[in-house]
C-alpha cells in the first residue's frame, strides 16, 4: 500500500470525510468521485479508503460495519496482519463516533489545499535536482507545466448505475431548476449566438478565427464591453496590440468616440469630457472591471495564468478571459514544428479554462481558403478554415469563423476607401450544444463598435 507522508497535519480532516463517506449514502454517492487516496496520511485510514471504494463499486452502497469486517478480512488475508487489522478497526471505531463539524464540501476543499502544498513542495524539489543537474530549461519545463497540474480539478470520472444510483443526479437537476443562474452562461450581448449557444461557459474554451484585418479583435473587445456592462469582470491579456492600444480601443467602443481621434491626439474638449463623464459613472453604476494585461509574444500561458492568482489574491474574481492572440504565443511544453505548438498552446489555454471555471475567449488566424468565402452570398466557414492543426478545433468548446464581406454603406459615403461600416458574417461550425448557425453583425469602424445587423434571418 502507498500513501502519501504526513507533511500538513490534516488527521481530523480525513476522520471527518471518511465518517461522512460510511454514514450518509447522497454524500458517498455525490462526493466520493473527489476524494483522493493521496489525502491519508497513514496506513488504517488508507485501508479504510480502499474498503469503502471497493464495496461501493460492487454495491452501490455505504459501508456498514458487519460489510467492513468482511472487507478487512479480504484485504488482510494473512495471519501476520491480525496487528495492521487491530489498527484498522481501531481507527473505524474513532471515525465512526466523530463528529464532523463542517459540511463534506469544506472538508473536501481543506483537504485538496493541504495536498496541494505537499505537491508544490515535491514540484519545487524536483525543479531544484534538474538546476543542481545543471538542466536550467528542464527546471523551468517542470515549473510551467507543474504550475497548471497543480490547479487542475479533482478527477470525476466515475461509472454509475443510471435507473438506481439516482439521489445525487435528482438533487442536481432540482437545484439547477431552482437557482438556473447558477448554470447559465454569460451572455455575449449578440442574441442569436445567445440563443443558440446559451453564451460563454466555465471551464470551456471558445475559439475566434478569420483572415487578418478581417475583425476578430474588434469583435473580441466588442464582447469584453458587453460582458462587462452585464457586471462581470474581464481580463483582456493581449501580445498583438500593445497596452495603450487595447486601453484606447476600448474606450472607442465604450465612448462611441472615434479611436483616430484619441490615437492622434486630435480629441475635441468636449470629447475629453464626455470621455471623464464616462469614466466616473463606472464606479458608480454596478457594471464590472475590465483589466488589461499587455504580455510578450512567443511566451506561455502561465503569463496569464499568474495574473489570475495575483488578481484572486487581491479579492478580484474574473469571470472571462480574452486573450489576443493565440499564434503569438509558444507553448508550455516544448513543441515540435509550428502546427504542433498551435495545437499544444490550444491546449493549455483551455486547461486555465477548467482549473480557474471560466470561459475563455481567443483568435487565431484562418486559412487562406477562407477568402473564396467572402464571394459568396451566403458564406460559411468551416472547422477546415482554421489555420494549422486540427487540435485547436478538438479542445475549443465553440468555433467562431468570420467572413468580412465589408458591404453595408454609411450615410454619405461615395466610394469604396470611405466606406466605415463592415458586414460580417459570423459562422458556427462548432457548437458545443447545437446546430451550426450564422449571423450578421457591421462594425462601425472609426469607433470599433460592433452591432448586429438588423437584416439578420428570424
Amino acid at each position: 500500500m502507498i500513501y502519501r507522508k504526513k507533511r500538513v497535519p490534516t488527521v481530523t480532516l480525513e476522520r471527518h470525510v471518511l465518517h461522512y463517506l460510511i454514514s450518509n449514502k447522497v454524500i458517498l454517492q455525490g462526493q466520493f468521485s473527489s476524494c483522493r487516496e493521496e489525502w491519508f496520511t497513514n496506513e488504517p485510514r488508507f485501508s479504510i479508503f480502499v474498503m469503502i471504494g471497493k464495496h461501493f463499486e460492487s454495491s452501490r452502497n455505504i459501508l456498514t460495519e458487519t460489510q467492513f469486517e468482511f472487507e478487512l478480512e479480504n484485504l488482510y488475508p494473512d495471519a501476520d496482519d491480525d496487528a495492521k487489522k487491530e489498527d484498522v478497526r481501531a481507527e473505524y471505531k474513532i471515525i465512526k463516533n466523530t463528529k464532523p463539524d463542517d459540511e463534506p464540501a469544506i472538508v473536501i476543499g481543506r483537504l485538496n489545499e493541504a495536498l496541494l502544498a505537499t505537491e508544490t513542495e515535491d514540484l519545487l524539489m524536483s525543479a531544484y535536482d534538474s538546476l543542481q543537474g545543471g538542466d536550467v530549461e528542464e527546471a523551468l519545463s517542470k515549473l510551467k507545466q507543474g504550475s497548471l497540474n497543480l490547479r487542475k480539478k479533482d478527477d470525476k470520472t466515475r461509472v454509475v448505475s443510471l435507473w438506481e444510483e439516482t439521489e445525487d443526479w435528482v438533487a442536481e437537476i432540482i437545484n439547477r431548476r431552482d437557482y438556473p443562474e447558477q448554470y447559465a452562461g454569460i451572455l455575449t450581448g449578440f442574441k442569436k449566438f445567445d440563443e443558440c449557444t446559451g453564451g460563454l461557459f466555465p471551464a470551456e474554451l471558445t475559439v475566434i478565427f478569420g483572415l487578418s484585418g478581417k475583425g476578430k479583435s474588434t469583435l473580441m473587445k466588442q464582447i469584453g464591453v458587453n460582458v462587462r456592462k452585464k457586471g462581470y469582470n474581464i481580463l483582456h491579456c493581449g501580445n498583438e496590440e500593445d497596452e495603450f492600444q487595447i486601453r484606447t480601443k476600448y474606450t472607442a467602443v465604450e465612448t462611441g468616440i472615434k479611436y483616430s481621434h484619441w490615437k492622434r491626439g486630435k480629441f475635441s474638449e468636449v470629447e475629453l469630457r464626455q470621455y471623464k463623464e464616462y469614466r466616473d459613472e463606472q464606479s458608480e453604476n454596478g457594471s464590472g472591471k475590465l483589466y488589461v494585461y499587455n504580455f510578450p509574444q512567443q511566451t506561455d500561458a502561465t503569463m496569464i495564468e499568474r495574473q489570475l492568482i495575483e488578481l484572486k489574491a487581491q479579492g478580484i474574481k474574473i469571470d472571462l478571459v480574452i486573450c489576443d492572440y493565440l499564434d503569438l504565443m509558444s507553448s508550455i511544453k516544448r513543441a515540435y514544428n509550428e502546427n504542433d505548438e498551435g495545437g499544444r498552446v490550444t491546449g493549455d489555454l483551455k486547461q486555465i479554462a477548467i482549473n480557474f471555471n471560466i470561459p475563455v475567449l481567443v483568435c487565431t488566424r484562418a486559412n487562406t481558403t477562407a477568402e473564396k468565402q467572402e464571394l459568396r452570398e451566403r458564406p460559411f466557414l468551416t472547422a477546415a478554415d482554421v489555420f494549422g492543426t486540427k487540435r485547436k478545433v478538438h479542445s475549443a468548446n465553440t468555433l467562431i469563423g468570420i467572413v468580412n464581406q465589408t458591404a453595408t454603406v454609411g450615410a454619405g459615403e461615395r466610394d469604396e476607401s470611405e466606406l466605415k461600416r463592415h458586414r460580417l458574417v459570423i459562422c458556427v461550425p462548432k457548437n458545443r450544444d447545437g446546430p451550426v448557425f450564422t449571423f450578421r453583425l457591421i462594425i462601425e469602424v472609426e469607433t470599433g463598435r460592433v452591432v448586429e445587423d438588423d437584416e439578420n434571418d428570424p
